[in-house]
């Protein structure tokens, strides 16, 4: 089943060239479950850009990272799949916050003396969860451009839903490929997982 879910991206990756580098990193596709999720629609497409759309300009435009963390619906064993330990609701929180501050930093270097977003590195605690509280950060004068992508397959606990991918490009890190993904929860588009592949 991984080798069609590969497959799958490969033929994606010719409409997206930067897809590629996807097919390098197996540690977020091995969380892909391995039923086909729920059936697409234009509306669908539709409403989760404008979904997308809207957590981008929330989190880099305003960088309002209170109000983009609204639009995140992420399980405590999502996190736990991409290798971060976070014990309860009130550390996935915090985690979300910093885990966005952080792409807000001018200096990806002083982020990754900072753990990267891992709570168990011992920077953690130093790193910004509040945009107002990044020294020199970064502006977006717009959301940056990024192709919305039906992911093959849904990720564990969401399993027979649509779920949706985007490679956001982010200019504090070109060497990072920054990946959300998007699904339907109780009838609202929620930002369901993001994480980063090194480049």
């Amino acid at each position: 089943m991984r080798n069609l879910i590969l497959a799958a991206l490969l033929l994606l990756s010719l409409a997206s060239p930067s897809l590629a580098a996807l097919d390098e990193d197996g540690d977020w596709l091995s969380r892909f479950a391995t039923r086909t999720g729920g059936v697409s629609t234009q509306a669908d497409q539709n409403q989760a850009r404008a979904a997308l759309n809207s957590f981008l300009f929330d989190w880099l435009v305003a960088q309002d990272v209170e109000k983009a963390v609204t639009a995140t619906d992420i399980a405590l064993a999502e996190v736990a799949e991409m290798g971060y330990k976070v014990a309860d609701q009130t550390t996935l929180e915090q985690w979300k916050r910093k885990w966005l501050t952080m792409w807000l930093y001018r200096d990806h270097g002083q982020v990754n003396s900072l753990g990267h977003g891992d709570p168990s590195a011992p920077g953690f605690a130093q790193l910004a969860s509040k945009a107002g509280d990044v020294p020199g950060r970064a502006s977006w004068s717009d959301v940056p451009a990024c192709e919305l992508i039906r992911v093959p397959a849904a990720i564990g606990r969401l399993n027979g839903r649509v779920v949706y991918a985007a490679i956001v490009p982010m200019k504090t890190a070109p060497r990072d490929q920054v990946i959300v993904f998007l699904a339907k929860m109780n009838g609202r588009w929620k930002i369901v997982a993001f994480e980063s592949i090194a480049g």
